[in-house]
């Protein structure tokens, strides 16, 4: 008993050490990102964007910027211009300039670094030695292999949370919907009126149907994880203009109610 308790301790605090030192590992890649230096690509919209914003620094044409510190230019003018949804702010809501910069009209602030970094050009310091520094430039399709990258695994990302969260929520056998949501459901002809409860996964797929339902009014085409909803009795239920697929789980569990 002492022998297997003690492989069963080590074994968890092995697992710990790991967890840490991944979660680690991604803060430190995370900080060098935003630590590493660029140039915006000739044409860049978003560098006419900001030239018209913030001129006395962003009218120099060779002019070039760490990550960190064109986001967090970004993040003053999106505050100062109250570019976001009040009732959701983690939802940014471009004006006709912003969304001329980003070519996108609503995005989820953690997608922010994605659209900024199809723009720029990554200068990328190797120095061999201190005496003799030099620099690589990332090339347009090192660029994009390392943007659809990145998508791809938050996506996933977004899937196992939601898989998690589904599972609790599974436990319980039906549900009766809050009446905001139901009476945007109702809007679809396949939605069954008179039922007054459900099970989570068929008002998980009703929902998915709704909004499929109404994609042209929903989606925009350049960004596909985000519904817009601030004109549809949707946007009521939900108390949002606007939301990115990964808080789906989280609106949909507060409108429904255990039976």
């Amino acid at each position: 008993m002492l022998s297997t308790s003690s492989t069963s301790s080590s074994s968890s605090s092995s697992s710990s050490s790991s967890s840490s030192s991944s979660s680690s590992t991604s803060n430190t890649v995370k900080i060098l990102l935003l630590l590493t230096k660029y140039q915006f690509e000739r044409g860049s919209a978003l560098q006419v964007y900001l030239q018209t914003k913030m001129r006395e620094k962003y009218g120099i044409r060779t002019f070039t910027f760490t990550l960190g510190n064109l986001l967090r230019d970004l993040e003053y003018i999106i505050k100062k211009e109250n570019l976001f949804d009040p009732l959701n702010p983690a939802i940014i809501l471009c004006d006709s300039n912003l969304e001329v910069a980003l070519d996108v009209k609503v995005l989820h602030v953690k997608e922010i670094k994605d659209y900024v970094l199809r723009q720029l050009i990554r200068i990328v310091p190797f120095q061999p030695s201190l005496k003799n520094p030099c620099y690589t430039i990332e090339t347009r399709s090192e660029r994009n292999q390392r943007y659809y990258n990145e998508l791809e695994n938050k996506s996933n990302q977004m899937v196992q949370q939601n898989k998690k969260s589904q599972q609790v929520f599974n436990k319980a056998k039906s549900y009766r919907l809050k009446p905001l949501l139901k009476r945007a459901l109702k809007q679809m002809p396949s939605f069954p009126h008179h039922q007054r409860t459900f099970e989570y996964y068929d008002i998980s797929v009703y929902l998915a149907k709704y909004i499929i339902y109404n994609k042209h009014d929903f989606i925009d085409p350049r960004n596909k994880f985000i519904c817009m909803v601030h004109n549809d009795p949707l946007g009521k239920a939900f108390n949002v203009k606007a939301f990115h697929r990964c808080q789906l789980t989280r609106l949909l569990q507060s409108n429904i109610i255990s039976v």
